[in-house]
């Protein structure tokens, strides 16, 4: 197993492909580990002549556990509905901190960042605070932390707060699964090819009850990103599913309407997942914002 250890706060990564390469920082959700990246998206970065690193955020898989008793389940969802400040051990600016670290670790001046989710808030702080090591950033089923962006659907909270309902294996398992599959929507079948194929692994890999409700705790607790947001000169690249119920389509409009370098692409009926019938689309989208952004920093330095 590879870690960055300092300070007895080691994060899990794994690297893939050449080193040689422009390198691609792939950071996930709450709640997910590694695993979580399917590895048809790895595959397909890599071959298109890409370094790709993922890792554990702090609080999940094998990366470092944090200190501190979480919020309780309660308190999150009430704030989480009723867009109000919850306490947190740490931010999201921590966790991208984190990213930064593991870079300096590997020895990559800059890395290419690519966020879903919680992870694609922890670029937007990664590109907002640490511009020089920002090659890009895409952005995928996330939010710039606008409270009157979009609302979540009930059932997908719910279905989110269910999995913590229960301390049995199995059920935290079976809840998982139909989580995923609320937050797929209706069109594709995360049971059947999206981020619910992981959720038995992922818990024999590691269940992190306490560390994922700290996680939750920094997603609510972060602010608007809307004025740093504008001031950003990095290429990004927004994309969303249009039946999002977690993350509504107008969060990914509201993070692409105010950033002055970005793009947005809509993807059809894909709701809150990654699944397999997705991934060639993502990977092109994904390889063809990086490439073209990597050309346009080259030209830029021989200039």
């Amino acid at each position: 197993m590879t870690y960055l250890q300092s300070s007895n706060a080691a994060i899990h990564f794994e690297e893939y492909g050449n080193r040689a390469h422009p390198s691609v920082l792939l950071i996930h959700d709450a709640f997910a580990q590694v695993i979580h990246w399917p590895q048809s998206l790895i595959d397909g970065i890599v071959a298109a002549g890409l370094h790709a690193i993922v890792f554990d955020n702090r609080d999940s898989g094998l990366s470092f556990e944090a200190e501190g008793e979480p919020a309780t389940l309660a308190e999150l969802v009430s704030a989480t509905m009723s867009r109000t400040p919850v306490a947190a051990h740490y931010t999201l600016s921590d966790m991208a901190g984190d990213a930064l670290r593991l870079l300096d670790h590997l020895d990559r001046p800059a890395a290419h960042i690519v966020g879903f989710a919680m992870g694609g808030s922890i670029g937007q702080y990664f590109a907002i605070e640490h511009p020089q090591r920002c090659g890009s950033l895409t952005v995928i089923s996330s939010t710039s932390g606008n409270d009157e962006a979009g609302i979540p659907e009930v059932q997908a909270v719910e279905a989110i707060e269910d999995i913590f309902l229960t301390t049995d294996r199995d059920e935290i398992i079976r809840r998982t699964v139909n989580c995923y599959n609320v937050l797929g929507g209706s069109h594709y079948r995360s049971e059947a090819e999206g981020l619910a194929r992981f959720a038995e692994a992922a818990h024999h890999r590691a269940y992190r009850r306490e560390g994922t409700l700290r996680q939750y705790a920094a997603v609510v607790a972060a602010t608007d990103r809307r004025q740093e947001l504008r001031k950003l000169r990095t290429d990004v690249l927004v994309i969303h599913g249009t039946e999002n119920p977690l993350y509504r389509i107008t969060d990914g409009e509201d993070i692409a309407n105010n950033v002055p370098k970005a793009r947005l692409e809509l993807i059809d009926k894909l709701g809150h997942d990654l699944p397999e019938s997705v991934i060639p689309e993502l990977v092109r989208l994904i390889a063809d914002h990086v490439l073209a952004s990597e050309s346009g920093r080259r030209r830029g330095h021989s200039g």
